[in-house]
């Protein structure tokens, strides 16, 4: 990962059919969102992981071509949930920091190597919000839901940079996915053009 805004995140087959965030294909346009009110960021790769395939040609009109899925709070509130956050501590006043550091510890990392994560990554330090304004802790779950792993942070930090009140959820356009092999895996990459609030 670097710092102008691109990430690459892992998604496995059994996550991918473990109950976490199963995205719903909606159109972009919608009543109650406008295009140009909405939070962009473009230029993001999320890499997903599919099974194991050793021979299977895939051509590029099995691609799918531009498409936005929408990810409806309830959707993100219990995907993060599944992984063990407490549904309380998403509405208190803890800091994404703290939320990370209690992660990290019960991994079995110690405080002297989090403080060191932090000097390194710049960790944001804003309160998660309370029920009122969910994008902190909404985006959070987006990244950390998809791929079982707790939220990149720093990317994080970046996508709330100009928080705004999410009514419904967050919406991702992205466009067509393509394949790469890797010791006979084959690699789906997303390549995110903009995403959203709802």
């Amino acid at each position: 990962m670097n710092k102008m805004g691109k990430v690459t995140l892992l998604m496995t087959t059994a996550m991918l059919s473990g109950g976490l965030i199963m995205p719903t294909h909606v159109a972009l346009a919608s009543s109650d969102s406008n295009d140009s009110t909405l939070p962009v960021k473009s230029g993001t790769s999320y890499v997903q992981e599919s099974e194991n395939i050793e021979t299977e040609s895939i051509s590029a009109e099995s691609e799918p071509k531009d498409t936005t899925v929408f990810i409806s709070n309830e959707q993100i509130l219990n995907g993060l949930t599944a992984q063990g956050y407490n549904i309380h501590d998403i509405y208190s006043q803890k800091t994404l920091d703290e939320l990370y550091a209690e992660d990290m510890m019960r991994s079995g990392s110690n405080w002297d190597h989090i403080k060191g994560n932090y000097r390194t990554v710049g960790m944001s330090s804003k309160v998660f919000n309370t029920k009122k304004n969910l994008s902190i802790s909404v985006v959070a779950a987006i990244i950390s839901s998809a791929t079982g792993q707790p939220a990149a942070t720093w990317m994080v930090k970046e996508m709330i940079s100009h928080p705004t009140d999410i009514k419904r959820g967050v919406w991702i356009h992205y466009k067509r996915v393509t394949l790469h092999r890797n010791n006979g895996f084959a690699y789906k990459v997303w390549n995110i053009t903009k995403w959203g609030y709802q």
